[in-house]
C-alpha cells in the first residue's frame, strides 16, 4: 500500500509535467533523428540484393511470376517490419513516461482526496457534529451569501419581494377549454 510519503516528491506537480513532456519532445527529436536519418530510401546495397534475387527466379512465366510475387511480398514485409521497429523506438518510450506521470498523479491525487477526507472526518468529530449538520450548515452559509437578510426575513414571513416571479394563477384562471383553444388558433 502506497502512503503519503511514498507518493511526494520534492518537484512540484506542475514543474514535474513540464520536465516529462520536454524529456518526451527530445527523446522524440533526438532518436526521430537518428532513426530517420538516411533511411527514407532503400540503399543501393539494397536494391542490388533484391535484383539479385528477382534473376534467381527461373523456369516458365507463372513459375517466374510467383517467385518474383513472393520474393517482392517478403520484401514489404520487410520494410514494414523496419519501420514499425523504429517507430515504436521513437514513440513507445515518450508514451510510456507520460503514462507513467498520468498514472502517477493519479495516485498523488487519490492519496491527497484521502487525507482531505481524514481532515474533515477529524474536524466533525472535534467539532461533535455529524455530516448531516455539517450541510446543514454550509447550506445556511451558502443561503445568506446569495441573498440578503432582509429578502429572507421577507421570505420567512411569506411576503412576496419586488423581484419574485408572480404567484400562479388560481385553478380556475388555468382551465382552458377545446373551443377556447379553437377560438384562439382559428379566430372562429
Amino acid at each position: 500500500m502506497l502512503t503519503k510519503r511514498d507518493l511526494t516528491l520534492p518537484i512540484p506537480a506542475r514543474r514535474l509535467k513540464t520536465i516529462v513532456y520536454a524529456a518526451a519532445g527530445l527523446w522524440i527529436v533526438l532518436f526521430g533523428w537518428l532513426q530517420l536519418d538516411g533511411a527514407v530510401g532503400a540503399t543501393s546495397s539494397q536494391l542490388r540484393a533484391l535484383d539479385a534475387q528477382l534473376e534467381r527466379c527461373e523456369g516458365q512465366f507463372s513459375k517466374r511470376y510467383d517467385c518474383k510475387s513472393a520474393i517482392l511480398v517478403q520484401s514489404g514485409q520487410d520494410i514494414f517490419l523496419d519501420w514499425s521497429g523504429r517507430l515504436a523506438i521513437i514513440l513507445v518510450p515518450p508514451l510510456m513516461l507520460v503514462g507513467g506521470l498520468a498514472f502517477y498523479n493519479r495516485k498523488r491525487n487519490k492519496a491527497a482526496a484521502a487525507e482531505a477526507r481524514k481532515q474533515a472526518q477529524a474536524r466533525r468529530a472535534m467539532a461533535g457534529m455529524s455530516r448531516a449538520e455539517e450541510l446543514q450548515i454550509e447550506a445556511a452559509a451558502y443561503r445568506s451569501a446569495d441573498v440578503p437578510p432582509a429578502a429572507d426575513a421577507a421570505a420567512a414571513a411569506g411576503e412576496q419581494r419586488a423581484d419574485d416571479p408572480p404567484p400562479p394563477p388560481a385553478e380556475e384562471e388555468r382551465r382552458v377549454s377545446a373551443d377556447d383553444v379553437r377560438r384562439a388558433l382559428f379566430g372562429h
